[in-house]
């Protein structure tokens, strides 16, 4: 984006809900990288990509060979990410519980570089987006089965769909993700 537009000025956030659909009918924000999930009503959204979860781990006693079984996985405390709200409850808890295996879990992060760090220095379990891998300090942990994936999009209010430059920068960002 610097390359085309170096004048345009970026603001990277926590998602904060609460606010942000009054942000962006007043202009504040003009366009929102999210998941589909935390798309306010009203607002229209392109997806992007989807990003599937890898299980990794800094805890070299975990044991496997060729994957770790669920049953096993669960023995130990999770890593969740809830960056919305403070949470316990993470979006891959009612696919555990499908699969007969509830999790524990033991710490709520608002991110995953900060569930990174704290995977790095305990041997509690996590799930990260597959492209922040390879993690120096955490190793992957191949699974059976994997909680489903999620999707990114971008999502802007109504009202900016006839702006040139939204347009532009839209274009600019969907053809990057999808050639």
């Amino acid at each position: 984006l610097r390359v085309y537009a170096p004048k345009v000025k970026v603001i990277v956030s926590n998602i904060e809900n609460v606010n942000l659909t009054k942000k962006i009918h007043q202009g504040a924000i003009d366009l929102v990288f999210t998941t589909s999930a935390y798309v306010p009503e009203g607002l229209i959204s392109l997806p992007l990509f989807t990003e599937r979860y890898c299980c990794v781990s800094a805890n070299k006693l975990i044991k496997f060979d060729g994957f770790l079984p669920l049953q096993q996985l669960v023995e130990y405390d999770f890593v969740i990410v809830s960056p919305g709200f403070a949470s316990f409850t993470g979006s891959a808890d009612p696919w555990f519980e499908q699969q007969g295996f509830p999790r524990r879990v033991a710490v709520s992060s608002p991110s995953f570089f900060m569930a990174k760090e704290m995977l790095k220095h305990s041997d509690m379990v996590g799930f990260i987006p597959a492209r922040l891998l390879p993690c120096e300090g955490l190793m992957e942990i191949p699974l059976e089965k994997y909680p489903p994936g999620y999707q990114v999009v971008v999502a802007f209010h109504p009202s900016v769909k006839q702006d040139p430059l939204i347009n532009w920068l839209l274009d600019i960002i969907t053809n990057r993700f999808h050639s």
